[in-house]
């Protein structure tokens, strides 16, 4: 009996002995499959699968030393390089300029920012010189304002948590 030619109907019309016959010819082919040959078709699938990523590996290897030219290339700088470098000159042109017009390092970089060519003369403009008084002014009320870190707190519950009683005693205190 061939499997290819057997469909649900045709199990349908089978008498008990041909079923029988169909059920053990299924299962001496189920028998014949054995689970460890297929471990070994995977192993040696895998097996030849890297050998051939290897040998690709190996191709292109090749194939980029055949492409090299021996041509001697101006070095390129760095994009980040470049920036670290702008950044580094900024710097110093801010102390600098900090350093020759007393004024504080701040000041100095925000004065640069706006104006990269400021120079001693800048600072007699009358509203430049506002603005850095009104950032001074803002550096010395910072520094004299306590932090609020620390809040003076009787118990650990909330006002929303506090019972009529608490908020009295709250309250009166």
């Amino acid at each position: 009996m061939n499997n290819d030619e057997t469909t649900v109907e045709n199990l349908e019309n089978l008498t008990p002995e041909q079923l029988e016959e169909a059920l053990a010819q299924a299962e001496a082919e189920d028998n014949d499959s054995n689970p460890t040959d297929w471990e070994a078709k995977a192993k040696l699938a895998e097996a030849e699968a890297k050998h051939a990523s290897n040998k690709a590996a190996m191709l292109q290897r090749l194939l980029n030393k055949k492409d090299k030219t021996i041509t001697k290339e101006t070095p390129t700088i760095n994009t980040d390089l470049e920036k670290d470098m702008a950044e580094f000159r900024f710097d110093k042109k801010v102390m600098r300029f900090s350093k020759d017009n007393n004024v504080s390092v701040e000041i100095a970089e925000r004065l640069l920012t706006m104006n990269p060519n400021a120079t001693s003369e800048i600072l007699n403009d009358k509203f430049i010189k506002a603005g850095i008084e009104e950032m001074q002014r803002e550096e010395r009320v910072s520094k004299a304002t306590p932090s609020s870190r620390s809040t003076a707190s009787t118990s650990s519950k909330t006002y929303a948590q506090m019972s009529p009683e608490e908020k009295k005693a709250w309250y009166s205190a």
